[in-house]
């Protein structure tokens, strides 16, 4: 079984809503659910409960849980939907232990 975030995926956006690969949904809700992160550099990453709660990186403890439904679909925190203002489609990015989300 692999539990590490690879590989990267087009998804629509519905301004609020990112649907993520089934295996990744898998692992965030084996790993306590999923919390969303802004770094510094103002990129957005989805990283599981369990990895924040084990980290002492100050821009980690800021993350903001959000809601994944059934279908995978995880709806995008009210504070960070600003920065995908009129944004179709987003790419997931998996770097091992967080997913990255970037602007197509």
């Amino acid at each position: 079984m692999n539990d590490a975030f690879t590989g990267c995926y087009s998804r629509p956006l519905d301004g609020r809503r990112v649907r993520i690969p089934s295996e990744w949904a898998r692992i965030f809700r084996d790993r306590g659910g999923v919390v969303v992160v802004e770094l510094p550099s103002g990129r957005l990453v989805l990283a599981t409960k369990e990895i924040v709660e084990k980290s002492s990186n100050t821009e980690l403890l800021k993350a903001v849980h959000c809601k994944m439904d059934s279908r995978g679909r995880i709806t995008i925190p009210k504070v960070f939907r600003g920065m995908f203002k009129d944004v179709k489609n987003v790419v997931l990015c998996g770097s091992i232990h967080y997913v990255e989300i970037r602007r197509k």
